[in-house]
């Protein structure tokens, strides 16, 4: 009887290290499966691809894919699923408690994630889009080579969409330059205010463009990062803000939004079209399908 009490413990600590085995790969499925958040309710094919990613991730840390016992799509907003739970469910099979009569258990485990909008974003560039203009692009389905930096046209002066980042006045061409090549090294959050940069600048915006599009190092045969395929690091990726002007001088953050860069035409004026990006870095705040969902996600492990 000791020894079968002693061959229970055995049983009982191998089932405990089977349940830590489980929970870790339910947390990194459930991880992969929200870099793929948020999905349309409805869209099949996206939710199967959601399912595919928790399948192969599960099988990557050890537990085979026959062991999920559930993919949940969960938090509905909008018309999308914003958040998933992912269940796996393990026989353990005892050695020594069959000597008592206890043949084995079962370890279950469970993880959601969630993505949320973003409420700072570190890495931005000077540049961003009107609320009101971003808002009509979205319901029209029109977020595809957008004019992010307005060109001179028939003039020099006036708001041509740059923005001065870190507020204080007299950094001018010099700081654009900087921050669109290689982005802005501090932190912006929904609320804060920001005068804006006045001039085309047309040749520093050609300059800074031409340098931060040609570091794209991915997809060489195929012309390097676009909206069909691109690399969330790559240089070409770019988080603008989302603003509404307080008066003729100044913006307040609203929120943020990811673009790939797509083209300038010399005379200061930029293209871009609208993307989708996550990261585990930064805070979440914004409203799930509302004021602030704009594109660049948080993603967390909510249980």
């Amino acid at each position: 009887m000791l020894v079968a009490i002693a061959g229970l413990v055995i049983d009982l600590g191998s089932a405990y290290v089977q349940g830590s085995d489980n929970q870790n790969a339910a947390d990194a499925a459930a991880l992969a499966a929200g870099a793929l958040l948020p999905a349309s309710v409805g869209d099949e094919a996206q939710i199967q691809e959601i399912r595919d990613a928790v399948a192969d991730y599960s099988a990557r840390n050890g537990i085979p894919a026959d062991c999920v016992e559930a993919v949940e799509m969960e938090d509905v907003a909008a018309g999308k699923y914003y958040g998933v739970r992912v269940r796996l469910r393990t026989e353990v099979t005892y050695g020594f408690g069959r000597i008592v009569g206890i043949e084995g258990t079962t370890v279950t485990k469970t993880a959601k994630v969630r993505v949320q909008p973003a409420a700072d974003s570190t890495d931005v560039v000077p540049l961003g889009v009107e609320e009101g203009r971003l808002l009509e692009a979205i319901a029209a389905g029109d977020c595809q080579h957008v004019v992010i930096k307005f060109g001179g046209g028939g003039g020099e002066q006036g708001f041509f969409g740059a923005l001065d980042l870190d507020g204080v006045q007299g950094g001018g061409a010099k700081d654009f330059v900087s921050w669109l090549t290689f982005g802005y090294d501090g932190v912006l959050s929904v609320g804060d205010e920001l005068p804006v940069e006045p001039g085309n600048m047309s040749g520093p915006t050609t300059a800074a463009f031409t340098t931060r599009f040609s570091q794209c190092a991915h997809y060489a045969g195929e012309g390097g990062c676009n909206t069909a395929h691109f690399d969330p690091d790559c240089p070409r990726v770019v988080t603008l803000i989302v603003y509404a002007m307080t008066d003729t001088h100044n913006v307040r953050v609203k929120g943020f939004v990811p673009f790939i860069l797509e083209g300038t035409d010399g005379n200061g004026e930029i293209v871009a079209s609208k993307i989708s990006v996550k990261t585990q870095e930064g805070e979440s705040g914004g409203v799930i399908g509302g004021e602030g969902d704009y594109g660049v996600y948080r993603i967390r492990l909510v249980e």
